[in-house]
């Protein structure tokens, strides 16, 4: 009966971490930004918020969101 508990519970994990991680989410990578343009408004904590193209070590393109206070 333990074995079932235990075999149930990895299971129930393992599935849970597969199928609802998001590739990209799982491993982290820095993208590096340029900001050339004025302060947006802020939100309501007070935060501006960003939608840039980033670049990694590698060239590599990829749209980030980003927010700075």
């Amino acid at each position: 009966m333990k074995i079932m508990k235990f075999l149930l519970i990895t299971f129930l994990l393992t599935t849970f971490l597969v199928g609802c991680g998001n590739k990209d989410a799982l491993i982290e990578k820095d993208y590096y930004v340029q900001i050339n343009e004025e302060l947006q408004t802020p939100n309501s904590n007070g935060h501006y918020v960003y939608a840039q193209v980033g670049y990694d070590k590698d060239g590599n393109e990829k749209v980030v969101s980003f927010f700075c206070r």
